[in-house]
């Protein structure tokens, strides 16, 4: 069996299993002719729609801090698995900058690293409880910038 797949922006592959990634947003017709070893073939087209909003950047609306975890420095592998580390999913951002403010305004954190989180220390301590600010701003794949601000709620257990 034969696979001919056209992605409908000027990239044509072959094979059974392919991967394509595009570089603009827009409408996409996509043919797949699958022939069989006898040289029949069939043909299936889908129009795929790729928007704006398939890039995202969202933060957590609450995060708990590890105190076991004073010289951590905020960097993570796999989004989902740091739940002590403030950070964004990430859906497409390639450049991005990442700013903590504290309650009273004073900005207490930052990175450019996609991969680098606050991890709820703030001068060598742990931030106290408390609703902290944060502001990322960057650029997804296709040119386009984002800026978000918002805030995220620091939770430290008394026991600690």
């Amino acid at each position: 069996m034969k696979y001919n797949w056209d992605f409908g922006d000027n990239t044509k592959d072959s094979g059974n299993e392919v991967t394509h990634s595009y570089k603009n947003f827009g409408t996409y017709q996509v043919s797949l002719i699958a022939i069989a070893n006898n040289g029949c073939a069939d043909t299936i087209i889908q129009r795929n729609k790729f928007i704006e909003n398939n890039f995202e950047l969202y933060f957590p609306v609450s995060f708990r801090p590890n105190p076991a975890n004073k010289s951590g420095n905020g960097y993570y592998e796999k989004a989902g698995q740091e739940s002590s580390i403030f950070y964004p999913r990430n859906y497409g951002a390639k450049e991005y900058e990442l700013h903590i403010y504290a309650p009273n305004g004073v900005e207490i954190f930052n990175t450019n690293n996609i991969k680098q989180g606050w991890n709820g220390y703030m001068r060598g301590r742990l931030a106290p409880s408390g609703i902290y600010s944060y502001r990322a701003k960057g650029t997804y794949p296709n040119g386009k910038s984002f800026s978000l601000s918002g805030k995220v709620k620091v939770i430290v257990d008394d026991y600690y």
